[in-house]
């Protein structure tokens, strides 16, 4: 488990340093009032994601901590649910400091430090979802308004969060989408080692730090053809039912927000997928193009 341990602080401080010039660039576009796109940033809340991700796997509950919260204040920018301005750049810089030095020290962050940034975190949400006073209002009564926000429900909360943050990914001239919760990693190409007698659709297993992980070609269970395997190409690694999976998308695409009022029923569609593999269909809120998404828990366990 040391072992374990320590490949991954390696393989995390590296994945910081290889970040650190598009984070100050993240950061200087948040500062100045504006938001950062996806695109432009893929990589850093890959490797963010990837920390997260690998903590679970090791252990290392507080940096796990976090990471997370990391990873969500970026999705949440990029998402433009946190106000772009010099607070919100500042909390990410102290939060990014945080795991960057915690990955110098053995994975050690104070419980003290995680909770300030969850502090901070819940202000900046509630400052973004805050309506200008009218007239009649009275700043006791903003004040009152703004206490009842903040000791709302919090279960209640982070469970609308998840169901409603996907991550968005092209598979040929489509795009789906998964439930965030479920992403684990996001690699770029890993070495697969071939099983006999296996679907073709079935690359084989791949080793995700000492985790033996099945990945599957979805390309190939879509029925495209003419498959290749370029820059773009992605491992999603996804965590079902506490079992880690691979499957192999063309690109990913973006973090999203579907409300309930962009997502309509799967129909019937001519396509090699079968409809109960489909949750449902949703309008992208920046693209307006239709996203399918998936019940890949279903799929995979199908598969």
């Amino acid at each position: 488990m040391e072992n374990l341990i320590s490949e991954f602080i390696q393989e995390s401080r590296s994945q910081i340093d290889e970040v650190r010039e598009q984070f100050s660039d993240f950061t200087d576009l948040l500062e100045k009032g504006e938001y950062p796109e996806f695109n432009a940033f893929s990589t850093l809340l890959r490797a963010v994601r990837s920390i997260s991700g690998g903590c679970s796997v090791t252990g290392l509950a507080d940096l796990e901590a976090a990471s997370e919260k990391l990873n969500k204040m970026i999705s949440f920018a990029v998402a433009k649910k946190l106000p772009a301005g010099p607070v919100t750049a500042e909390l990410i810089e102290i939060t990014f400091e945080i795991v960057d030095t915690a990955l110098k020290s053995g994975g050690k962050v104070k419980k003290k430090d995680i909770s300030k940034i969850e502090k901070d975190f819940e202000k900046l949400l509630s400052l973004k979802q805050e309506t200008p006073i009218s007239s009649g209002e009275t700043a006791e009564k903003k004040e009152k308004k703004q206490e009842t926000r903040e000791v709302r429900n919090e279960s209640e909360k982070v469970e609308e969060e998840k169901n409603n943050e996907f991550l968005s990914f092209r598979i040929g001239t489509e795009h789906y989408a998964v439930p965030i919760e479920l992403v684990y990693d996001m690699k770029q190409m890993l070495p697969c080692s071939k099983i006999p007698n296996q679907p073709a659709h079935f690359l084989g297993v791949a080793n995700l730090r000492g985790n033996v992980v099945p990945v599957i070609d979805l390309r190939k269970v879509f029925g495209i053809k003419d498959i290749s395997y370029g820059e773009f190409t992605v491992f999603l690694m996804l965590k079902v039912r506490d079992k880690i999976k691979g499957c192999v998308v063309d690109s990913i695409d973006d973090v999203v927000f579907l409300e309930p009022e962009n997502t309509h029923t799967a129909p019937m569609l001519s396509r090699k997928i079968r409809s109960d593999f489909i949750k449902f269909i949703a309008n992208d809120p920046r693209t307006k193009k239709f996203l399918i998404v998936l019940d890949i828990e279903k799929m995979l366990e199908n598969d």
